[in-house]
């Protein structure tokens, strides 16, 4: 694309700091097409931690990119959206409730959730944050470490898990997980890759967004 850096001849190893929610989805083919692009180029996945400054690991060159869904990206760092997501809710087969359609509010406030640790504990995730602002507050019942963990509960379990539908899709095909429509109230999801100012202008830092950029691109659409 002329970004003026050749991954063929270069050595660098990139640093990107992801939602472990583009685990199964996203990331593989990013990891893949960078990895291939060079022999000596290599590309090293981080999960974003919500104790650390990320405009400061990014302004020092720890990380050169943050692909994240969080609602509220920062003002000081440069944004470029990559795509959005709906909202759906995964239960297991058998729920009581899997054949509606979609849920109304009423009844997913009244409906018990597995949440991610780092959504719950300051509740100012996508799913939280949306229903804060008109004041609603869903029932925790569980957490876990990580998005990856939460299919394996659901199929031991009652409670409901709300996430992007390309993640839920992932494993609806190979798990018995059925999809049902979150409320309407609950927007899509924005997807977005972060960086740097003091990158913005960087061959290597270019090429990676590229790169990045061409993945979401290439997604399949949603049905």
């Amino acid at each position: 694309a002329g970004t003026g850096f050749d991954p063929a001849s270069t050595e660098r190893a990139f640093v990107i700091a992801s939602a472990d929610s583009l685990a199964p989805t996203f990331l593989p083919e990013v990891i893949a097409r960078v990895t291939a692009a060079g022999s000596r180029i290599a590309v090293h996945v981080r999960p974003i931690d919500p104790a650390s400054d990320i405009a400061q690991a990014l302004d020092a060159g720890h990380i050169d990119l943050v692909v994240s869904n969080e609602p509220r990206p920062r003002e000081d760092l440069r944004l470029g959206t990559l795509y959005t997501d709906e909202v759906v809710c995964m239960l297991r087969a058998g729920h009581p409730f899997v054949q509606e359609r979609r849920f109304s509010l009423a009844r997913y406030l009244r409906m018990r959730h597995l949440v991610p640790h780092a959504a719950a504990v300051p509740r100012t995730g996508p799913i939280d944050g949306e229903l804060a602002k008109t004041g609603y507050q869903r029932q925790i019942a569980a957490t876990v470490p990580e998005f990856n963990l939460a299919p394996y509960v659901l199929t031991r379990s009652d409670l409901v898990f709300t996430t992007a539908r390309r993640f839920a899709e992932h494993y609806a095909a190979t798990m018995p997980i059925v999809i049902v429509r979150a409320p309407s109230e609950l927007p899509p999801m924005r997807f977005y890759q972060l960086w740097h100012e003091r990158s913005h202008a960087s061959p290597a830092s270019r090429w990676l967004r590229e790169q990045v950029g061409a993945v979401a691109q290439a997604l399949p659409k949603l049905a």
